[in-house]
């Protein structure tokens, strides 16, 4: 009898796994979003508003003496890694920081980080297959900020080669709060 039980566990494993749909439908339910900003000396707060609709992150512990380079994550969800390389595009989301700005009249005091005081080199990441994440990196010019500026680098996920966007949680907007002397 145990034999026999044995027998038809082992046939049903064979024949349950055998379906390559199963893993396209766990697929379908993943997207990419912007997870988390990582900077190694800093400390970050995420504050949600608008229902979620904004991210809004307060960078508060930067050096403003010297530059720094600054990791912003696009992150792959889901029960499985990618199985293939994912291409993540990146923007400014300049549409997102004024929409802020007419919701939240607090943010209304940051204007735009101008370009002279970050780069970005490519606005194009990859998370390679089998991995979950990829990192925009955006240096920032700190040493060069003017002392009691209020800045805000709006960016967003524009488009990823595979999978859907988290509408929610598919841009940022960091700000840059630089004390007076």
């Amino acid at each position: 009898m145990k034999k026999v039980i044995l027998f038809i566990s082992i046939i049903c494993c064979i024949f349950s796994c055998n379906d390559s749909k199963d893993i396209d439908r766990i697929e379908e339910y993943m997207n990419v979003y912007i997870p988390l900003c990582v900077e190694k000396n800093s400390i970050l707060q995420t504050v949600p508003l608008v229902k979620n609709s904004v991210n809004f992150v307060e960078i508060s512990n930067f050096n403003f003496n010297s530059d720094t380079l600054f990791l912003l994550g696009a992150y792959c969800g889901g029960t499985l890694a990618p199985s293939e390389d994912l291409k993540v595009e990146f923007s400014l989301a300049t549409d997102s920081l004024v929409s802020l700005q007419k919701k939240n009249v607090s943010q209304s005091v940051y204007q735009q980080l101008p370009e002279k005081y970050y780069s970005i080199e490519n606005w194009n990441v990859t998370i390679p297959k089998g991995h979950e994440n990829g990192y925009l990196n955006v240096n920032l010019k700190l040493s060069q900020i003017p002392a009691g500026s209020k800045f805000i680098l709006p960016i967003r996920i524009n488009s990823v080669s595979k999978y859907d966007l988290d509408p929610e949680k598919s841009f940022i907007l960091l700000a840059i709060n630089k004390p007076d002397k």
